[in-house]
């Protein structure tokens, strides 16, 4: 697990500039099947630098199949994150959550998953300020409502 900490109202110590109504920030960290290969990329090394809490990561958070990284950072220090696995049945076009792989409060977490980048895996519902998101980490989302997708220079 990774922890940021955080004080007051907003994760302060995560260095997002936060935009109106977000409620987390998602950062695509790149693609590894395994936390020790992640660990070594010179990308990793250059995000740690950028969000230091990254340097005490241990291993994924959360995982499903896929080889997709995610760090998904609350923004207020009362959130809670939860993540579950999803699927999407095409031909019923209908979704499914499916078991719970994680919950916990406001430190943010580092999460692998998605076979592919058009079908997700994962469902990531993020709650703070008394407010909800519930999103799929994907690479190549545009911004939504709530969820703040982080681009680095």
């Amino acid at each position: 697990m990774i922890a940021c900490g955080g004080s007051g109202k907003s994760n302060a110590s995560s260095g997002i500039e936060w935009k109106e109504g977000g409620l987390c920030a998602v950062l695509f960290l790149g693609y590894g099947n395994f936390f020790a290969t992640i660990l070594q990329t010179n990308d990793f090394k250059e995000f740690c630098k950028r969000f230091p809490a990254l340097q005490k990561a241990t291993a994924f958070t959360a995982e499903t199949e896929g080889d997709e990284v995610y760090y998904i950072i609350p923004r207020h220090s009362d959130a809670t994150v939860t993540v579950h696995e999803y699927k999407f049945d095409i031909e019923a076009m209908k979704e499914s959550i499916g078991k719970e792989l994680y919950r916990g409060g406001s430190e943010p977490i580092l999460i692998r998953c998605n076979l592919s980048d058009m079908h997700p895996n994962t469902s990531v519902t993020v709650t703070g300020n008394g407010k909800s998101v519930t999103f799929n980490p994907m690479s190549g989302l545009g911004e939504r409502e709530g969820v703040q997708f982080v681009l680095l220079d």
